[in-house]
């Protein structure tokens, strides 16, 4: 696959990807109220994915490695989300979401290690300026709760979580089960099922503890559209996004796609949330187009680890 097909691949992966947090952020201000809430829409969220999954492509044979793929990949997302939801209530929401976007870095040096990847010079520079483009980017509010030690494992496993969904779905491809006709389907469709009935059994267990705020979500008909909406997004994502693993290297493939992502959903703030930029969030945009223009420099020298 040539390098520009490469980087039309990664900023589609990036923008349904921005689209999505997009979505969810409609979902979260004019819904989200509770922990069952929360739970509950991710239900029907994963629902829809599987289902989606299952009626538009062909799926294959499920075999042991799949099906162990697909439940590790569906728990682990569920257990993120949900300590990604405890962190917010329990620490600085800025803070959180900066260190749980370091597992790019995790996602991007397994993927170089694991696969003997080529890293070239200027993409060394490219990781610097989205490190940067990460720290500027960070909006304080001026009510956040003070870090403490529960929020950081809670953050920490956040961060750990999604950089090992990242490398597993990248390890996946060196499996003997990749080979299987429409393998990235099937483990979809096993991985979203799987989070969609341990999202459930969560929301069974939290309604059963006795706590007074319930969720009245339901079937209501906004969010079951917002359901459908995001799943939908997120399936052409997973789509794109399988492919992306297969075809590109990771050390290049995920630093390039948070980094478009970050300043797309940023300038999506502006325009559809009217956010304001501050000097910092200016400058994160700039390192941001920096970080992409040196990570598609694959020039001069280069070492493999």
């Amino acid at each position: 696959m040539s390098y520009p097909v490469q980087f039309l691949v990664v900023v589609g992966v990036a923008m349904f990807a921005a689209l999505k947090i997009v979505l969810q952020g409609f979902v979260s201000r004019g819904h989200i109220r509770t922990l069952q809430d929360s739970l509950w829409f991710n239900v029907l969220l994963f629902g829809t994915i599987a289902l989606m999954f299952a009626l538009l492509f062909p799926m294959g044979r499920v075999d042991g490695t799949i099906l162990a793929y697909g439940l590790l990949l569906g728990i682990s997302n569920v257990i993120s989300q949900a300590c990604y939801a405890f962190a917010f209530n329990a620490g600085p929401v800025s803070l959180t979401v900066l260190i749980a976007s370091f597992n790019v870095f995790i996602s991007a040096l397994f993927s170089a290690v694991a696969f003997g990847e080529s890293i070239y010079l200027p993409q060394l520079g490219g990781l610097v300026f989205l490190a940067l483009s990460m720290l500027l980017n960070r909006s304080k509010s001026p009510d956040e709760k003070k870090a403490n030690r529960k929020w950081l494992i809670l953050t920490l496993v956040v961060m750990v979580s999604f950089g090992f969904g990242n490398t597993a779905q990248k390890l996946f491809w060196i499996t003997e089960s990749s080979k299987l006709p429409n393998s990235s389907t099937t483990l979809m469709i096993v991985m979203y099922t799987s989070a969609c009935l341990a999202a459930l059994a969560a929301y069974l267990m939290v309604g059963h503890t006795g706590k007074k705020e319930k969720s009245a979500l339901r079937f209501r008909k906004p969010v079951v559209l917002y359901a459908l909406a995001v799943g939908a997004t997120l399936t052409i994502y997973q789509k794109l996004n399988m492919y992306g693993l297969e075809h590109i290297d990771g050390s290049f493939f995920f630093p390039t796609a948070i980094g478009t992502q970050t300043m797309l959903v940023t300038l999506a703030g502006v325009v559809l949330f009217h956010d304001k930029l501050s000097r910092n969030q200016k400058l994160s945009i700039v390192c941001g187009i920096i970080c992409l223009a040196l990570m598609n420099l694959r020039i001069g020298p280069s070492f493999t680890l």
